[in-house]
Protein backbone atom coordinates (compact mmCIF):
# COMPACT_ATOMS: atom_id res chain seq x y z
CA UNK A 1 0.00 0.00 0.00
CA UNK A 2 0.98 3.68 -0.74
CA UNK A 3 1.21 6.38 2.11
CA UNK A 4 -2.26 7.31 0.55
CA UNK A 5 -3.65 4.31 1.73
CA UNK A 6 -4.40 2.17 -1.41
CA UNK A 7 -2.61 1.52 -4.42
CA UNK A 8 -5.95 0.93 -6.99
CA UNK A 9 -9.06 2.64 -8.03
CA UNK A 10 -11.21 2.15 -10.32
CA UNK A 11 -13.69 3.91 -11.70
CA UNK A 12 -17.08 2.45 -13.18
CA UNK A 13 -18.94 4.41 -15.92
CA UNK A 14 -18.76 6.47 -18.85
CA UNK A 15 -20.92 9.07 -18.40
CA UNK A 16 -20.17 12.59 -16.87
CA UNK A 17 -19.94 11.90 -13.23
CA UNK A 18 -17.15 9.18 -14.37
CA UNK A 19 -15.30 11.49 -16.81
CA UNK A 20 -15.11 14.12 -14.21
CA UNK A 21 -14.94 11.91 -11.16
CA UNK A 22 -11.57 10.49 -13.23
CA UNK A 23 -10.15 13.32 -14.14
CA UNK A 24 -10.39 14.56 -10.41
CA UNK A 25 -8.79 11.52 -9.06
CA UNK A 26 -5.93 11.71 -10.79
CA UNK A 27 -5.48 15.50 -10.73
CA UNK A 28 -5.18 15.14 -7.19
CA UNK A 29 -3.89 11.96 -6.42
CA UNK A 30 0.02 10.51 -6.32
CA UNK A 31 1.18 8.87 -9.63
CA UNK A 32 1.92 6.09 -7.72
CA UNK A 33 -1.95 5.12 -7.32
CA UNK A 34 -3.34 3.56 -10.07
CA UNK A 35 -6.82 4.48 -11.53
CA UNK A 36 -8.33 2.33 -14.01
CA UNK A 37 -11.68 3.75 -16.08
CA UNK A 38 -13.74 1.05 -17.06
CA UNK A 39 -16.64 1.52 -19.39
CA UNK A 40 -19.09 -0.78 -21.03
CA UNK A 41 -20.41 -0.66 -24.58
CA UNK A 42 -24.28 0.16 -23.83
CA UNK A 43 -23.50 2.88 -21.15
CA UNK A 44 -27.16 3.40 -19.29
CA UNK A 45 -25.42 6.33 -17.07
CA UNK A 46 -24.72 8.53 -20.73
CA UNK A 47 -28.33 8.17 -21.78
CA UNK A 48 -29.18 9.39 -17.60
CA UNK A 49 -26.87 12.35 -18.03
CA UNK A 50 -29.66 14.39 -19.35
CA UNK A 51 -30.69 14.61 -15.64
CA UNK A 52 -27.74 16.85 -14.55
CA UNK A 53 -29.69 19.55 -16.39
CA UNK A 54 -27.84 22.53 -18.60
CA UNK A 55 -26.74 24.67 -15.85
CA UNK A 56 -24.04 25.17 -13.64
CA UNK A 57 -23.34 27.51 -10.37
CA UNK A 58 -20.42 29.59 -9.82
CA UNK A 59 -18.58 26.90 -8.21
CA UNK A 60 -17.87 24.88 -11.62
CA UNK A 61 -14.92 27.53 -12.07
CA UNK A 62 -12.86 26.34 -9.31
CA UNK A 63 -13.73 22.83 -9.68
CA UNK A 64 -12.91 22.34 -13.23
CA UNK A 65 -9.97 24.40 -12.35
CA UNK A 66 -9.11 21.42 -9.71
CA UNK A 67 -8.37 19.28 -12.56
CA UNK A 68 -6.65 21.44 -15.26
CA UNK A 69 -10.25 22.36 -17.47
CA UNK A 70 -9.60 25.81 -17.59
CA UNK A 71 -11.89 28.43 -18.78
CA UNK A 72 -10.14 29.21 -22.71
CA UNK A 73 -10.35 25.54 -23.23
CA UNK A 74 -13.85 24.92 -21.44
CA UNK A 75 -15.52 27.92 -24.04
CA UNK A 76 -13.31 26.80 -27.47
CA UNK A 77 -13.30 22.82 -26.93
CA UNK A 78 -16.79 22.29 -25.91
CA UNK A 79 -20.02 24.23 -26.54
CA UNK A 80 -20.89 25.85 -23.12
CA UNK A 81 -21.34 29.28 -22.81
CA UNK A 82 -22.11 31.65 -19.69
CA UNK A 83 -24.83 31.83 -17.42
CA UNK A 84 -26.02 34.61 -15.09
CA UNK A 85 -29.14 32.41 -14.01
CA UNK A 86 -32.10 31.03 -14.34
CA UNK A 87 -35.44 32.86 -15.87
CA UNK A 88 -38.79 30.76 -14.00
CA UNK A 89 -41.69 31.87 -15.76
CA UNK A 90 -45.64 30.83 -14.78
CA UNK A 91 -44.93 28.95 -12.04
CA UNK A 92 -46.67 27.51 -9.41
CA UNK A 93 -50.30 28.15 -8.65
CA UNK A 94 -49.27 32.31 -8.43
CA UNK A 95 -47.78 32.09 -11.85
CA UNK A 96 -44.80 33.68 -10.85
CA UNK A 97 -41.97 35.21 -13.14
CA UNK A 98 -38.33 35.78 -11.83
CA UNK A 99 -34.67 35.37 -12.33
CA UNK A 100 -32.55 33.65 -9.94
CA UNK A 101 -29.42 34.62 -10.78
CA UNK A 102 -25.91 34.33 -8.98
CA UNK A 103 -24.88 36.86 -7.16
CA UNK A 104 -22.31 37.46 -4.27
CA UNK A 105 -24.44 38.47 -0.62
CA UNK A 106 -26.10 41.88 -1.06
CA UNK A 107 -24.73 44.42 0.96
CA UNK A 108 -25.41 44.88 4.75
CA UNK A 109 -26.44 48.43 6.25
CA UNK A 110 -25.56 49.36 9.90
CA UNK A 111 -26.06 45.43 10.50
CA UNK A 112 -29.18 45.03 8.75
CA UNK A 113 -29.84 43.02 5.70
CA UNK A 114 -30.40 44.96 2.47
CA UNK A 115 -33.57 43.15 2.02
CA UNK A 116 -35.22 44.59 4.66
CA UNK A 117 -34.34 47.95 3.34
CA UNK A 118 -36.19 47.12 0.12
CA UNK A 119 -39.04 45.82 1.72
CA UNK A 120 -39.13 49.08 3.99
CA UNK A 121 -39.57 51.21 0.50
CA UNK A 122 -42.06 48.76 -0.52
CA UNK A 123 -44.03 49.12 2.63
CA UNK A 124 -43.65 52.40 2.69
CA UNK A 125 -44.95 53.67 -0.69
CA UNK A 126 -47.59 50.70 -1.47
CA UNK A 127 -46.29 49.65 -4.63
CA UNK A 128 -44.35 46.55 -6.03
CA UNK A 129 -41.23 47.37 -8.54
CA UNK A 130 -41.38 43.62 -10.72
CA UNK A 131 -42.56 40.52 -9.33
CA UNK A 132 -39.13 40.39 -7.51
CA UNK A 133 -38.70 43.75 -5.39
CA UNK A 134 -34.85 43.03 -5.20
CA UNK A 135 -34.38 42.23 -9.12
CA UNK A 136 -33.70 46.00 -10.28
CA UNK A 137 -30.78 46.01 -7.33
CA UNK A 138 -28.88 42.30 -8.65
CA UNK A 139 -26.37 43.42 -11.41
CA UNK A 140 -26.69 39.76 -13.21
CA UNK A 141 -30.70 40.02 -13.03
CA UNK A 142 -30.45 43.15 -15.11
CA UNK A 143 -27.80 42.01 -17.25
CA UNK A 144 -29.46 38.50 -17.53
CA UNK A 145 -33.05 40.55 -18.82
CA UNK A 146 -31.13 42.30 -21.35
CA UNK A 147 -29.15 39.12 -23.02
CA UNK A 148 -25.83 41.06 -22.13
CA UNK A 149 -22.59 39.71 -20.79
CA UNK A 150 -19.05 40.51 -19.46
CA UNK A 151 -16.94 39.35 -16.59
CA UNK A 152 -17.02 40.54 -13.53
CA UNK A 153 -13.87 42.54 -13.15
CA UNK A 154 -11.44 42.60 -10.10
CA UNK A 155 -10.76 45.25 -7.69
CA UNK A 156 -13.13 48.22 -9.49
CA UNK A 157 -16.03 49.63 -7.72
CA UNK A 158 -18.56 48.93 -10.23
CA UNK A 159 -22.05 47.02 -10.25
CA UNK A 160 -20.80 44.65 -12.36
CA UNK A 161 -18.10 43.25 -10.31
CA UNK A 162 -20.51 42.52 -7.41
CA UNK A 163 -22.29 39.39 -10.16
CA UNK A 164 -21.31 35.65 -10.39
CA UNK A 165 -21.71 33.72 -13.20
CA UNK A 166 -22.14 29.82 -14.25
CA UNK A 167 -22.28 27.78 -17.43
CA UNK A 168 -24.72 27.11 -19.47
CA UNK A 169 -23.39 23.55 -20.81
CA UNK A 170 -24.57 20.44 -22.75
CA UNK A 171 -23.19 16.93 -21.03
CA UNK A 172 -22.41 15.07 -24.19
CA UNK A 173 -20.12 18.00 -25.11
CA UNK A 174 -18.58 18.01 -21.68
CA UNK A 175 -17.69 14.73 -21.11
CA UNK A 176 -16.17 14.53 -24.70
CA UNK A 177 -13.80 17.50 -23.94
CA UNK A 178 -12.95 15.92 -20.64
CA UNK A 179 -12.27 12.39 -22.41
CA UNK A 180 -10.27 14.07 -24.92
CA UNK A 181 -7.89 15.34 -21.68
CA UNK A 182 -8.02 12.15 -19.95
CA UNK A 183 -6.02 10.08 -22.89
CA UNK A 184 -3.28 10.57 -20.73
CA UNK A 185 -0.77 6.92 -19.81
CA UNK A 186 -1.49 8.01 -16.21
CA UNK A 187 -5.32 6.43 -16.77
CA UNK A 188 -5.63 2.65 -17.69
CA UNK A 189 -8.89 2.94 -19.85
CA UNK A 190 -10.70 -0.55 -20.63
CA UNK A 191 -14.05 -0.57 -22.68
CA UNK A 192 -15.85 -3.96 -21.95
CA UNK A 193 -18.84 -5.51 -20.77
CA UNK A 194 -18.66 -7.27 -17.21
CA UNK A 195 -19.39 -10.54 -16.40
CA UNK A 196 -19.78 -10.62 -13.29
CA UNK A 197 -19.41 -8.97 -10.19
CA UNK A 198 -17.34 -11.12 -7.42
CA UNK A 199 -17.99 -10.49 -3.42
CA UNK A 200 -16.24 -11.19 -0.06
CA UNK A 201 -17.22 -11.48 3.21
CA UNK A 202 -20.43 -11.35 4.68
CA UNK A 203 -23.29 -9.04 5.36
CA UNK A 204 -22.52 -5.49 5.99
CA UNK A 205 -18.46 -6.16 5.99
CA UNK A 206 -18.87 -7.25 2.46
CA UNK A 207 -16.71 -5.78 -0.52
CA UNK A 208 -16.25 -5.69 -3.92
CA UNK A 209 -13.58 -8.42 -4.58
CA UNK A 210 -13.35 -8.37 -8.26
CA UNK A 211 -14.63 -7.23 -11.82
CA UNK A 212 -14.75 -10.73 -14.41
CA UNK A 213 -15.24 -8.81 -17.91
CA UNK A 214 -16.82 -10.09 -21.15
CA UNK A 215 -13.36 -11.23 -22.46
CA UNK A 216 -12.36 -13.43 -19.86
CA UNK A 217 -10.13 -11.00 -18.16
CA UNK A 218 -10.47 -9.73 -14.39
CA UNK A 219 -10.26 -6.47 -12.72
CA UNK A 220 -9.31 -5.99 -8.71
CA UNK A 221 -9.03 -2.49 -6.58
CA UNK A 222 -8.49 -1.21 -3.49
CA UNK A 223 -11.45 1.44 -4.14
CA UNK A 224 -14.61 0.96 -6.39
CA UNK A 225 -16.05 4.11 -7.48
CA UNK A 226 -19.68 3.45 -8.98
CA UNK A 227 -20.59 6.18 -11.34
CA UNK A 228 -22.77 3.97 -13.74
CA UNK A 229 -25.77 6.05 -12.90
CA UNK A 230 -29.39 4.97 -11.55
CA UNK A 231 -28.67 1.54 -12.15
CA UNK A 232 -25.91 1.18 -9.25
CA UNK A 233 -24.91 -1.76 -10.54
CA UNK A 234 -21.51 -1.80 -8.56
CA UNK A 235 -23.54 -1.02 -5.42
CA UNK A 236 -26.28 -3.40 -6.20
CA UNK A 237 -23.83 -6.15 -6.15
CA UNK A 238 -23.67 -5.67 -2.15
CA UNK A 239 -26.27 -7.06 -0.65
CA UNK A 240 -26.64 -4.77 2.43
CA UNK A 241 -26.43 -1.73 -0.27
CA UNK A 242 -29.18 -3.27 -1.86
CA UNK A 243 -31.05 -3.65 1.32
CA UNK A 244 -30.93 0.20 1.70
CA UNK A 245 -33.94 1.62 0.97
CA UNK A 246 -33.15 5.02 -0.69
CA UNK A 247 -35.16 7.40 0.81
CA UNK A 248 -38.79 5.07 0.10
CA UNK A 249 -41.78 6.85 0.31
CA UNK A 250 -44.56 5.73 2.13
CA UNK A 251 -45.90 2.69 1.80
CA UNK A 252 -49.08 4.01 0.04
CA UNK A 253 -47.52 6.52 -2.29
CA UNK A 254 -45.82 5.42 -5.15
CA UNK A 255 -42.29 6.45 -6.09
CA UNK A 256 -41.91 9.49 -7.87
CA UNK A 257 -40.68 9.01 -11.94
CA UNK A 258 -39.53 11.76 -14.46
CA UNK A 259 -38.98 11.85 -17.80
CA UNK A 260 -36.89 14.08 -19.82
CA UNK A 261 -36.13 14.56 -23.40
CA UNK A 262 -34.19 17.23 -25.22
CA UNK A 263 -33.40 18.30 -28.77
CA UNK A 264 -31.02 20.77 -30.22
CA UNK A 265 -31.99 23.47 -32.15
CA UNK A 266 -28.80 25.04 -34.63
CA UNK A 267 -28.53 28.70 -33.68
CA UNK A 268 -25.41 30.89 -35.78
CA UNK A 269 -26.16 33.58 -32.57
CA UNK A 270 -25.76 32.43 -29.37
CA UNK A 271 -28.64 33.50 -26.87
CA UNK A 272 -29.06 35.49 -23.38
CA UNK A 273 -26.41 34.17 -20.64
CA UNK A 274 -29.81 32.86 -19.19
CA UNK A 275 -31.86 30.04 -19.17
CA UNK A 276 -35.09 30.37 -19.47
CA UNK A 277 -37.94 27.79 -17.74
CA UNK A 278 -41.94 27.49 -18.47
CA UNK A 279 -44.22 25.84 -15.91
CA UNK A 280 -46.60 23.47 -17.52
CA UNK A 281 -48.93 21.28 -16.46
CA UNK A 282 -47.12 18.27 -17.70
CA UNK A 283 -43.83 19.36 -15.51
CA UNK A 284 -41.90 22.43 -17.23
CA UNK A 285 -39.73 23.22 -20.22
CA UNK A 286 -36.73 24.65 -20.61
CA UNK A 287 -34.28 26.68 -23.57
CA UNK A 288 -30.82 26.91 -22.73
CA UNK A 289 -28.62 29.11 -25.60
CA UNK A 290 -25.40 27.17 -26.24
CA UNK A 291 -22.23 27.96 -28.72
CA UNK A 292 -23.84 26.94 -31.86
CA UNK A 293 -27.30 25.43 -30.76
CA UNK A 294 -29.80 25.36 -28.22
CA UNK A 295 -31.00 22.74 -26.10
CA UNK A 296 -34.89 22.19 -25.45
CA UNK A 297 -35.87 20.32 -22.79
CA UNK A 298 -38.79 18.85 -21.29
CA UNK A 299 -39.36 17.00 -17.69
CA UNK A 300 -42.41 15.91 -17.25
CA UNK A 301 -44.49 12.91 -15.42
CA UNK A 302 -44.75 9.91 -17.82
CA UNK A 303 -48.61 10.04 -17.67
CA UNK A 304 -48.61 13.87 -19.29
CA UNK A 305 -45.92 12.27 -22.11
CA UNK A 306 -48.25 12.75 -25.21
CA UNK A 307 -48.44 16.89 -23.86
CA UNK A 308 -44.98 17.31 -23.09
CA UNK A 309 -43.72 15.82 -26.13
CA UNK A 310 -46.22 18.21 -28.45
CA UNK A 311 -44.36 21.00 -26.29
CA UNK A 312 -40.71 20.05 -27.52
CA UNK A 313 -41.45 20.79 -30.71
CA UNK A 314 -39.70 18.11 -32.23
CA UNK A 315 -38.31 14.69 -32.22
CA UNK A 316 -36.20 14.26 -29.05
CA UNK A 317 -32.41 13.10 -29.93
CA UNK A 318 -31.68 12.63 -25.66
CA UNK A 319 -34.43 10.99 -23.77
CA UNK A 320 -34.68 8.75 -20.07
CA UNK A 321 -36.25 8.02 -17.47
CA UNK A 322 -35.24 8.35 -14.24
CA UNK A 323 -36.73 7.46 -10.10
CA UNK A 324 -36.28 10.87 -7.87
CA UNK A 325 -34.33 9.27 -4.94
CA UNK A 326 -31.17 9.16 -3.10
CA UNK A 327 -29.25 6.29 -1.14
CA UNK A 328 -29.54 6.65 2.62
CA UNK A 329 -25.31 5.21 2.75
CA UNK A 330 -23.76 5.45 -0.90
CA UNK A 331 -20.22 3.96 0.48
CA UNK A 332 -20.57 0.33 1.62
CA UNK A 333 -17.65 -1.79 1.95
CA UNK A 334 -15.23 -0.68 -0.62
CA UNK A 335 -17.45 0.95 -3.12
CA UNK A 336 -18.70 4.49 -3.04
CA UNK A 337 -21.68 5.27 -5.23
CA UNK A 338 -21.08 8.69 -7.03
CA UNK A 339 -23.69 11.30 -8.92
CA UNK A 340 -27.06 9.83 -10.51
CA UNK A 341 -25.35 6.11 -8.69
CA UNK A 342 -26.25 7.54 -4.70
CA UNK A 343 -29.01 10.14 -5.82
CA UNK A 344 -31.39 11.17 -8.84
CA UNK A 345 -32.37 14.94 -8.76
CA UNK A 346 -34.63 17.05 -10.55
CA UNK A 347 -32.66 18.94 -13.08
CA UNK A 348 -35.35 22.86 -11.85
CA UNK A 349 -31.97 24.37 -10.18
CA UNK A 350 -28.36 23.81 -10.59
CA UNK A 351 -28.74 21.51 -7.73
CA UNK A 352 -27.82 17.89 -9.88
CA UNK A 353 -24.58 19.71 -10.85
CA UNK A 354 -23.82 21.25 -7.55
CA UNK A 355 -23.80 17.92 -5.64
CA UNK A 356 -22.07 15.99 -8.60
CA UNK A 357 -18.95 18.50 -7.82
CA UNK A 358 -19.74 17.91 -3.85
CA UNK A 359 -19.44 14.39 -4.32
CA UNK A 360 -16.38 14.42 -5.93
CA UNK A 361 -15.06 16.71 -3.48
CA UNK A 362 -16.05 14.89 -0.52
CA UNK A 363 -14.51 11.35 -1.75
CA UNK A 364 -11.27 13.33 -2.80
CA UNK A 365 -11.02 14.55 1.09
CA UNK A 366 -11.87 11.31 2.42
CA UNK A 367 -9.43 8.98 0.41
CA UNK A 368 -9.01 6.45 2.89
CA UNK A 369 -5.50 6.22 4.83
CA UNK A 370 -5.30 2.34 5.29
CA UNK A 371 -7.06 -0.84 4.07
CA UNK A 372 -9.87 0.09 7.08
CA UNK A 373 -12.67 2.42 5.55
CA UNK A 374 -14.61 2.45 8.38
CA UNK A 375 -14.37 6.62 9.51
CA UNK A 376 -13.96 7.74 6.04
CA UNK A 377 -17.13 5.48 4.93
CA UNK A 378 -18.98 7.29 7.87
CA UNK A 379 -18.25 10.45 7.08
CA UNK A 380 -18.50 10.61 3.75
CA UNK A 381 -22.27 9.36 3.90
CA UNK A 382 -22.57 11.77 7.12
CA UNK A 383 -21.85 14.83 5.06
CA UNK A 384 -23.64 12.99 1.47
CA UNK A 385 -27.18 12.96 3.71
CA UNK A 386 -26.61 16.69 5.59
CA UNK A 387 -26.31 17.91 1.43
CA UNK A 388 -28.44 16.29 -0.42
CA UNK A 389 -31.28 16.82 2.24
CA UNK A 390 -30.43 20.48 2.15
CA UNK A 391 -30.47 20.51 -1.64
CA UNK A 392 -33.73 19.21 -1.50
CA UNK A 393 -34.99 22.07 0.24
CA UNK A 394 -34.35 24.32 -1.90
CA UNK A 395 -35.91 22.63 -4.50
CA UNK A 396 -39.13 21.78 -2.49
CA UNK A 397 -39.41 25.72 -1.69
CA UNK A 398 -40.53 26.18 -5.31
CA UNK A 399 -43.66 24.01 -4.57
CA UNK A 400 -44.30 25.42 -1.19
CA UNK A 401 -47.92 27.18 -1.39
CA UNK A 402 -49.37 30.40 -0.16
CA UNK A 403 -47.16 32.45 -2.73
CA UNK A 404 -48.42 36.08 -3.64
CA UNK A 405 -49.25 36.32 -7.18
CA UNK A 406 -47.11 38.20 -9.30
CA UNK A 407 -48.59 41.02 -11.60
CA UNK A 408 -48.76 39.06 -14.68
CA UNK A 409 -50.34 36.08 -13.56
CA UNK A 410 -52.09 34.01 -15.85
CA UNK A 411 -52.99 30.79 -13.59
CA UNK A 412 -53.31 28.67 -15.87
CA UNK A 413 -51.94 25.58 -14.63
CA UNK A 414 -53.53 22.60 -13.25
CA UNK A 415 -52.21 21.50 -9.61
CA UNK A 416 -53.50 18.25 -9.98
CA UNK A 417 -52.03 17.19 -12.82
CA UNK A 418 -49.79 14.12 -12.36
CA UNK A 419 -46.47 16.24 -12.11
CA UNK A 420 -47.71 18.81 -9.75
CA UNK A 421 -49.38 16.11 -7.65
CA UNK A 422 -46.38 13.85 -6.92
CA UNK A 423 -44.60 16.88 -6.95
CA UNK A 424 -45.89 18.34 -4.18
CA UNK A 425 -45.91 14.76 -2.26
CA UNK A 426 -42.43 13.80 -3.32
CA UNK A 427 -41.48 17.91 -1.60
CA UNK A 428 -43.55 17.12 1.60
CA UNK A 429 -41.67 13.89 2.76
CA UNK A 430 -38.44 15.78 2.29
CA UNK A 431 -39.33 18.02 4.45
CA UNK A 432 -40.25 15.73 7.02
CA UNK A 433 -38.31 17.63 9.69
CA UNK A 434 -39.99 20.76 9.04
CA UNK A 435 -36.44 22.71 8.46
CA UNK A 436 -38.62 24.08 4.92
CA UNK A 437 -41.74 25.34 7.00
CA UNK A 438 -39.30 27.10 9.81
CA UNK A 439 -37.24 28.73 6.94
CA UNK A 440 -40.66 29.73 5.30
CA UNK A 441 -42.53 31.05 8.22
CA UNK A 442 -39.84 33.10 9.52
CA UNK A 443 -39.09 34.82 6.34
CA UNK A 444 -42.41 35.58 5.56
CA UNK A 445 -43.47 36.92 9.04
CA UNK A 446 -40.38 39.39 9.67
CA UNK A 447 -37.84 38.51 6.69
CA UNK A 448 -35.17 36.84 8.76
CA UNK A 449 -33.18 34.16 6.76
CA UNK A 450 -32.74 30.98 9.06
CA UNK A 451 -29.90 29.02 7.95
CA UNK A 452 -28.34 25.55 8.52
CA UNK A 453 -24.28 24.07 8.66
CA UNK A 454 -23.24 23.75 5.16
CA UNK A 455 -26.43 24.46 2.99
CA UNK A 456 -25.38 24.49 -0.47
CA UNK A 457 -27.34 26.94 -1.19
CA UNK A 458 -26.31 30.55 -0.12
CA UNK A 459 -28.84 33.22 2.05
CA UNK A 460 -28.52 35.29 -1.07
CA UNK A 461 -29.79 32.29 -3.34
CA UNK A 462 -32.84 31.74 -0.70
CA UNK A 463 -33.82 35.58 -0.45
CA UNK A 464 -33.88 35.87 -3.88
CA UNK A 465 -36.11 32.61 -4.65
CA UNK A 466 -38.66 34.00 -1.66
CA UNK A 467 -39.07 36.80 -3.53
CA UNK A 468 -39.55 35.09 -6.65
CA UNK A 469 -41.82 32.90 -5.53
CA UNK A 470 -44.19 35.67 -3.90
CA UNK A 471 -43.15 34.86 -0.25
CA UNK A 472 -42.85 38.87 0.66
CA UNK A 473 -42.43 39.49 4.33
CA UNK A 474 -45.30 40.92 6.37
CA UNK A 475 -42.92 43.13 8.28
CA UNK A 476 -38.96 44.41 8.11
CA UNK A 477 -36.43 44.63 10.62
CA UNK A 478 -37.15 47.81 12.70
CA UNK A 479 -33.26 48.41 13.21
CA UNK A 480 -33.83 49.25 9.52
CA UNK A 481 -35.37 52.58 10.71
CA UNK A 482 -32.35 53.98 12.22
CA UNK A 483 -31.14 54.94 8.71
CA UNK A 484 -33.38 57.80 7.92
CA UNK A 485 -36.09 56.90 5.15
CA UNK A 486 -35.07 59.44 2.71
CA UNK A 487 -31.19 58.49 3.13
CA UNK A 488 -32.66 55.11 1.95
CA UNK A 489 -34.58 55.95 -0.58
CA UNK A 490 -31.87 57.66 -2.33
CA UNK A 491 -29.22 55.03 -1.92
CA UNK A 492 -31.48 52.56 -3.72
CA UNK A 493 -32.21 54.88 -6.36
CA UNK A 494 -28.56 55.08 -6.84
CA UNK A 495 -28.05 51.65 -7.12
CA UNK A 496 -30.46 51.01 -9.18
CA UNK A 497 -29.71 53.73 -11.60
CA UNK A 498 -26.07 52.67 -11.80
CA UNK A 499 -26.82 48.73 -12.17
CA UNK A 500 -29.16 49.95 -15.58
CA UNK A 501 -26.56 51.70 -17.00
CA UNK A 502 -23.98 49.17 -16.08
CA UNK A 503 -26.34 46.70 -18.21
CA UNK A 504 -26.87 49.52 -20.98
CA UNK A 505 -22.70 49.50 -21.52
CA UNK A 506 -22.20 45.95 -21.38
CA UNK A 507 -22.13 43.91 -25.18
CA UNK A 508 -24.93 41.37 -25.95
CA UNK A 509 -23.58 37.47 -24.87
CA UNK A 510 -22.76 36.93 -28.03
CA UNK A 511 -21.14 39.41 -29.24
CA UNK A 512 -18.96 39.39 -26.16
CA UNK A 513 -18.41 35.09 -26.48
CA UNK A 514 -17.25 36.21 -30.43
CA UNK A 515 -14.71 38.67 -28.76
CA UNK A 516 -13.53 36.67 -26.69
CA UNK A 517 -12.84 33.53 -28.40
CA UNK A 518 -11.36 35.44 -30.98
CA UNK A 519 -9.11 36.66 -28.21
CA UNK A 520 -8.03 33.27 -27.14
CA UNK A 521 -7.48 32.07 -30.21
CA UNK A 522 -4.85 34.71 -31.25
CA UNK A 523 -3.06 33.66 -27.69
CA UNK A 524 -2.75 30.27 -28.64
Amino acid sequence: MTRRGLDHILVYGGGLAGAMSTAALRAKLPESVKITWLQEADDASQKHDIFYGSVSSPSSYDFLRGFDLLEPELLMSSDTAFSFGTHYQNWGPAARSWIQSFHIPLPLYGGVGFHHYVMQQKLSAGHVLTDNPLEPYIMPAAAAYKGVFAHPPEGRKIPLASAEYGYHFSADSLVKLIRAKLETPGITHINNDIAQIQTSGEGGAQTIAAIALQNGKSLSADLYIDCSGPAAKLMTALPAAAAAQPNAPPSNAPPRRLKAAARFETQAKLGPPRRRLIAHNFGWQSETPLQGRQQHLIIYDPASQAAALEALGGAPSESAEIEIKRLDTPWRGNCAAIGQSAAAIEPLTPAPMMMLQADISRLLELIPVGEDMTIERREYNRRFRGDHAHAALFGAAFFAANAKAGPRASGNLDLGSPYWRAAKAYYARADADGKLRAKLTQFKSRGALVTFDCEPFSPQDWVMLYFGLGHDPARYDPLADRMPSAQVEATLARMKMAIAQMAEKMPPHHVYMTNLLRYLKEQT
